[in-house]
């Protein structure tokens, strides 16, 4: 569990520092996302008139999201506190 949740934390400091999601790691995770119900998948033509896929969110898909923005806040929250810690209260 936690070397996961070190690469996910590595992914992730990746993206903050370039921008943007490395090649071969967002496809994957669409394609995961779309089988475990979260989102839903429609080929359409993009602006510059090509094929391209489309993804919403579905009603699953908009609870994770909610109950993972509030660990994620929560999370956030325990590292400022943690940060702002005197010596005698850790």
């Amino acid at each position: 569990m936690l070397a996961q949740c070190s690469a996910t934390l590595k992914r992730f400091v990746y993206v903050l520092r370039n921008g943007r999601v490395p090649q071969g790691s967002l496809y994957p995770a669409l394609y995961r996302l779309e089988h475990q119900g979260l989102i839903n998948a429609e080929w359409g033509e993009s602006e510059n008139k090509r094929r391209a896929k489309f993804y919403t969110l579905t009603p699953a898909g908009r609870k994770r999201l909610r109950e993972e923005t509030a660990s994620w806040n929560r999370l956030v929250a325990a590292i400022a506190s943690s940060l702002n810690a005197t010596p005698d209260e850790v």
